[in-house]
């Protein structure tokens, strides 16, 4: 017998001949499996005559393992560290069987190595845009330059998560694909400071 109180007001209660537990390691999901049993729904209090008792032969419930605590043990790819992303691609690349981590594509893992060496040097290349729009002298110039910056920063969020994907799904190497947005920013706030430059 299986008792779900979490609605005091309805309580259900599920009884079954046979029954087995199941996991999927792929998605983290449990899957509770009954045999030849009925699911009996406590009457609502407003009604005290209302009963509703429904019969199955198979009936077949999934639930996440994390609502148990089991299942996954690093269910947030951005909770590993440096040292278990790369244990994680090594254990996928030799066929290891990692029940505990969530994803089973080591391109996966690669990304996050990326993104947690190209994000910190974001700052700096937009900090060097920055400066390149702060070196033009009109207060129009500064007006647009203020513009511009905005309109950046929007497109390498758009970017960076495009890339992000790309990376994942193996189009493009994640070394080449995290580090592009940076490289752009790189080479504009450098193209700007020398534009600024002849201008003056």
């Amino acid at each position: 017998m299986i008792s779900d109180a979490s609605n005091e007001d309805r309580r259900i209660q599920v009884f079954a001949e046979t029954g087995e537990f199941s996991f999927d390691p792929d998605s983290g999901l449990l899957r509770l499996s009954l045999e030849n049993g009925d699911l009996r729904m406590q009457p609502d209090p407003s009604n005290a005559f209302e009963e509703y008792r429904i019969s199955f032969e198979q009936f077949d419930y999934d639930f996440h393992a994390l609502r148990i605590g089991v299942g996954p043990l690093q269910y947030l790819i951005d909770q590993l560290q440096m040292n278990e992303l790369r244990d994680a691609i090594r254990r996928i690349e030799s066929g290891d069987r990692v029940w505990e981590l969530t994803y089973r594509n080591p391109l996966m893992y690669s990304t996050q190595i990326q993104r947690m060496f190209s994000i910190p040097l974001s700052p700096m290349l937009f900090a060097l845009v920055g400066i390149s729009l702060g070196l033009r002298g009109t207060v129009s110039s500064r007006s647009r330059g203020m513009l511009l910056a905005l309109a950046l920063f929007g497109g390498y969020y758009g970017l960076f998560v495009y890339v992000q994907q790309i990376a994942r799904d193996g189009l493009l190497p994640p070394e080449l694909a995290i580090w592009a947005p940076n490289a752009i920013l790189l080479v504009l706030g450098v193209g700007l400071i020398f534009n600024a430059r002849k201008l003056h």
